[in-house]
């Protein structure tokens, strides 16, 4: 007799496969190598599994992804999940947001909910270590996103932090720039740490000094925090002449602390944002920045995750997407 209710992680088990595997037999038998569709329909045979039976519905074959983010909130992450929910719509799959910052390499709790759900995969936007994705890659596939580590086996996509964060640099110095400030992120993340020693080599190279003073990591990408860091600098005669910002809020932040100061931007003050967020065309000044391709990122990590489904085993892809430096008016003199 057929049981009522037999799980993809059954099935899983029974065939020696992942849940994201069986997901994939089911939805695109197309991208499974035909040895492992073999595998997993003996598997249902063994538990009297039917698709033509009523377990096909609902949960237990719909492909979810889990897309695993720092915090909503952060207007960075907004046009990443767009494209990741744009990507798993063109592969039937659906998206769950899972809002955590991870900040130990604990990852049984993100590995239970993966078994839970039955997750066909994890895209992972935090900044987490080789353990913890080794660990959460036992139960599921995984890719990275924006953050990636060095000498990874898993796929990633994401930018040229160090590159981008030196052309901003490189241009506040072709502006005639000779005392620069840098307002960096968390050094947790792999994109604070790559955009930081953009701008030391810029500088270096320029034979310009780097003031110990003048580099102000903020804990959070927080207007607040920025504010009151960019007004310390400010409130001195000694003041930096222009900000490298990771972030178009810390570069919103800087500008409001010039005003503040009756100092204008870009005539006594200078700034680069990064990320070209809509507010960077909406300040005045419009803010010079760094445009990275947020939707693609996103669609391209699913699209990563979905091949990765399709070819157990393979080579990991890494994907280092290009910028573009947007000059506005932030570092416009007329």
């Amino acid at each position: 007799m057929k049981k009522s209710k037999t799980t993809i992680l059954e099935i899983a088990d029974q065939a020696g496969v992942s849940p994201a595997t069986v997901s994939r037999v089911l939805n695109h038998r197309s991208l499974v190598k035909a040895d492992t569709i073999s595998k997993v329909e003996e598997a249902m045979r063994t538990l009297g599994y039917s698709s033509g039976s009523g377990n096909t519905s609902g949960i237990d074959n719909v492909p979810v992804i889990i897309l695993n983010i720092p915090d909503t909130n952060t207007i960075f992450y907004h046009e990443i999940v767009r494209g990741a929910k744009q990507a798993a719509k063109t592969h039937d799959c659906h998206i769950i947001i899972n809002e955590v910052t991870l900040g130990s390499d604990d990852a049984e709790p993100l590995c239970k909910l993966a078994k839970r759900i039955q997750a066909f995969g994890v895209v992972m936007i935090n900044s987490v270590s080789e353990s913890f994705l080794s660990h959460l890659s036992s139960v599921c596939p995984v890719v990275q996103c924006c953050e990636h580590n060095d000498n990874t086996r898993f796929s990633y996509v994401s930018i040229d932090d160090y590159s981008a964060a030196k052309l901003a640099t490189d241009h506040l110095i072709s502006c005639g720039c000779k005392k620069i400030a840098f307002l960096n992120g968390p050094s947790s993340y792999k994109y604070s740490r790559e955009r930081y020693r953009g701008f030391l080599d810029s500088m270096n190279a320029a034979g310009l000094p780097v003031v110990d003073r003048w580099v102000c990591p903020v804990p959070d990408v927080s207007y607040d925090l920025a504010l009151a860091s960019a007004q310390r600098l400010l409130d001195d005669q000694d003041r930096p002449d222009a900000f490298v910002t990771v972030s178009d809020i810390l570069a919103m932040a800087v500008i409001n602390a010039a005003s503040h100061y009756h100092l204008t931007v870009p005539d006594d003050i200078m700034v680069t944002g990064f990320d070209n967020i809509a507010i960077s065309k909406m300040m005045n000044p419009t803010i010079t920045t760094v445009s990275q391709p947020r939707f693609q990122m996103g669609y391209t990590a699913v699209e990563l995750l979905c091949d990765t489904v399709a070819h157990p085993g393979s080579n990991p892809r890494c994907i280092n997407m290009n910028t573009e430096l947007i000059v506005r008016a932030s570092t416009s003199k007329n």
